[in-house]
Order: structure tokens, then sequence, then C-alpha cells
């Protein structure tokens, strides 16, 4: 009896141990497919519900921020800048360049900021001094055709129209009155692998300008005390 209690006892607990521990996995398991199936059902009511917000708020506000960013335009406080048919969308460098470039402090009220942006794109860094600057003159150039198209649809949509002018033409063959400020996000690759897509290529690579040739003309454009803003690697 004692042999028989000793030996079978433990065999008794360790097998209803195991078909307990079974029982409890199946319930737990149950239990989480009920949790899978509410985590489905919640996600999809948080989708349509977000796809629902998104769509009142185009049709009442125009479309959100979150949606331009992705799209063929990047919209800002006061203007849009649409990059579509630009070799160089709006990026992190530009956006930097035109908002801590620093500003003549020698400058009239009565006299107008003359600015030139130089390679100027969808017109992102003109735009962007015209609207920290209450009187400025801004000569916007760029040698790519489509470029200048495109911000010369932009300036006009914006509250800046009348002091920012587009021109299609190079650096070399630029001529003007003395500049305050000179600023340019400037093709800065050089004997590197080329886009092959030209107008990029352009854009990117200092074929058609050359550092040497900025320093220059820009000395050339600026005044005495003028200023020399550049986004440079």
């Amino acid at each position: 009896i004692v042999f028989g209690l000793a030996t079978g006892l433990p065999i008794m607990i360790i097998a209803w141990l195991i078909s307990y521990s079974a029982i409890s996995i199946e319930k737990l398991t149950e239990r989480m497919q009920g949790v899978q199936k509410w985590i489905r059902y919640v996600s999809a009511v948080l989708f349509i519900g977000f796809g629902i917000y998104l769509l009142i708020h185009i049709f009442t506000h125009g479309t959100p921020a979150l949606v331009h960013m992705a799209s063929a335009c990047f919209k800002f406080k006061q203007f849009t800048v649409w990059h579509d048919r630009c070799a160089m969308k709006v990026g992190t460098d530009g956006v930097l360049l035109g908002a801590w470039c620093p500003l003549p402090s020698s400058l009239s009220a009565s006299s107008p900021c003359r600015i030139l942006d130089i390679g100027t794109g969808s017109g992102l860094i003109a735009l962007m001094l015209a609207q920290r600057l209450n009187n400025s003159e801004i000569d916007a150039i760029d040698i790519d055709q489509s470029a200048v198209e495109q911000a010369t649809s932009n300036f006009p949509q914006s509250p800046f129209a009348t002091c920012i002018k587009p021109h299609h033409t190079t650096l070399q063959h630029w001529e003007a009155q003395p500049y305050d400020l000179i600023v340019s996000n400037p093709p800065y690759f050089q004997a590197s692998l080329k886009n092959p897509n030209a107008q990029r290529a352009t854009a990117r690579h200092t074929d058609t300008l050359s550092y040497s040739e900025l320093i220059a003309h820009a000395a050339r454009l600026l005044k005495k005390t003028g200023i020399l803003a550049l986004v440079l690697p």
C-alpha cells in the first residue's frame, strides 16, 4: 500500500497538472482569439473614422498638410509651393536656408532690400525671404525653363507677387544693379555619377555653374556691404 501510494500518487498529481495546464492553455488561446477579433474591429472603425475626418476636412478647410506633403505641393503659413514640374523638390536644405539666411542690417525703411535668388527652382527661397521682409525686390533666376514656369505660377498665388520677378537665364549672363543679398541652394555634385534625368542632372551637378563661377559672379553683383548665403556640403 505504501509503495503504491508512493509511486501512484505523484503520477496522478503530475497527470492532473498536465491536464489542467492543457485546459488553461486552450482557454487562453480562446481569449486571445477574442482579443484579436476586437482589435480588428477597433482598427477598422479607426481607419473608417480617419477617412471620414479627412473627407470632411478637405471639403471644409482644404487639403490638410499631411496630404500636401505627399502630393505635388508643399503648404506654408502664407503661401503654397507647387513643385511637380521642378527637378529639385522642396527639401530641408532649401527650407532651412530660407529660414536662417542672414538679412542685411543696414537697410533704410524707404529703400527695398534687393535680393537675387540663384537657381530659384520652385521659388521656395524667394517666397520665404519675401515673407520675412516687409520691403524687398527679388530677382529669381534659373537655367531650367520648367522651373521658371513653376515659379512664375507660384509667385502670383502668394501675397508677395509684386516683389518677386522670375527670369529664365544663367548667372553668367545676368546683369543688374548691385544686390544687398544673394542667396542660393546651388548644384554641388562634382565629378560624380550623373542622374539619367537631364533636368535633375543640371540641377544637381556643377557642370553649368561651378563654385568658382558662383563666387565670382556673386562678387560682381553684390554691394560692398552685401551678403552671400549658400548651402554647400
